[in-house]
């Protein structure tokens, strides 16, 4: 028998969900909100402040933190059709804080600040910290 790598399309598991009856079902119930009100009145205050200062896309910058909880498992699940939810766990809060930065057009990307728990996290014990591709920074309430 030939080796051949197996390719799973759309149509392909939409039809394995719908023979062994199962679904993808969220684990958690908590939906995500952002206030669309405040969309409007910010963006009227930034062109503002760009015609004002007569700013050009090269100098306006962006930045913007995100956590990334590196031992997360996933939110999602696939179960049978009989089942009614999915049993949760208790949520893993190893999270790192990653802030990255850039200009409107994308042309000059500053160097990610990654920000942990730890001042002297042992897997850099013997790393060159200026050779890493993001600059480390520690606060204990990370």
């Amino acid at each position: 028998m030939a080796d051949h790598e197996f390719k799973a399309s759309t149509g392909w598991l939409e039809k394995f969900k719908t023979q062994h009856d199962t679904r993808n079902l969220s684990i958690q119930g908590k939906k995500l909100s952002a206030a669309e009100e405040t969309v409007e009145p910010f963006l009227q205050k930034l062109h503002k402040v760009i015609n004002e200062k007569n700013l050009i896309p090269e100098q306006i910058y962006n930045a913007d933190e995100t956590g990334l909880l590196w031992k997360c498992l996933p939110q999602r699940t696939l179960v049978s059709c009989r089942e009614k939810s999915a049993p949760g766990f208790k949520k893993a809060k190893d999270r790192l804080t990653v802030l990255g930065c850039t200009n409107a057009t994308g042309t000059h990307k500053l160097k990610p600040v990654l920000i942990g728990k730890s001042a002297k996290p042992r897997c850099f014990k013997h790393v060159n910290m200026d050779a890493l591709p993001v600059i480390y920074k520690s606060q204990r309430n990370a």
